[in-house]
């Protein structure tokens, strides 16, 4: 029974994995930047909320390496993030605050 279930749980983070690989190869190259926005709003959006209902800073989703990490997916999320934090009425100053080394 429980290598079963150790099987269940690799075959479903393998799928994971590729759903992820497709969509980042072959979905996301694809979208146009009004599509890209909503995408990361949404992620951005949920980041925020998780943090908050960890009884945390919101504002603490951000980091240098979340800011790295989404620029390795998309080049221009600087521009995408501006706009993010424009339309969800976000503090700027905070956000990019977050992303400076210490």
């Amino acid at each position: 029974m429980k290598d079963e279930i150790l099987k269940q749980m690799k075959d479903w983070e393998n799928a994971h994995r590729d759903r992820q690989k497709k969509f980042r190869e072959e979905v996301y190259p694809a979208m146009s930047f009004d599509d890209k926005l909503i995408f990361w709003r949404k992620e951005v959006f949920q980041a925020m909320q998780f943090q908050e209902e960890s009884g945390k800073d919101p504002y603490e989703a951000f980091s240098k390496d979340w800011l790295d990490y989404h620029l390795s997916i998309e080049p221009d999320f600087m521009k995408i993030l501006d706009t993010i934090v424009q339309k969800l009425s976000l503090k700027a100053d905070l956000v990019k605050s977050r992303f400076k080394t210490t």
